[in-house]
Formats: C-alpha cells, sequence, structure tokens
C-alpha cells in the first residue's frame, strides 16, 4: 500500500473487492477523509501480481 502512496484500509477495500464473489464492501465513515479513502479505494484496480502479494500474506 504504502508503494503506491495508499493506507492499509484501502488495499484491504480494494483487495476484498477484487474476491469474484464480492460484489461490495460495507465500509463506516464518520469523516470527509473516510469517504474519499474509500472511493480512492473503489478505483484501486489490483494487478494480478498485487493480489498474489496480499494472498501470500493473508496465507
Amino acid at each position: 500500500a504504502a508503494d503506491h502512496g495508499r493506507g492499509l484500509n484501502e488495499l484491504a477495500q480494494a483487495w476484498l473487492l477484487a474476491q469474484p464473489a464480492v460484489c461490495s464492501v460495507i465500509s463506516g465513515a464518520t469523516k470527509l477523509a473516510h469517504v474519499e479513502s474509500n472511493v480512492r479505494a473503489a478505483d484501486w484496480q489490483l494487478t494480478a501480481v498485487e493480489l498474489a502479494e496480499v494472498n501470500t500474506i493473508l496465507g
């Protein structure tokens, strides 16, 4: 995430949205910054390599 200038929360949401069985992510937002972060996450299309790296970390 840091290599792309993004937060871990954005990576987590982008990874979830990349899963075939997931069509949406319910994320709470109490501040404008949270909403903006959620939008950035939804726009982030992880590459196959990035997905594989996250999957390896998750085991």
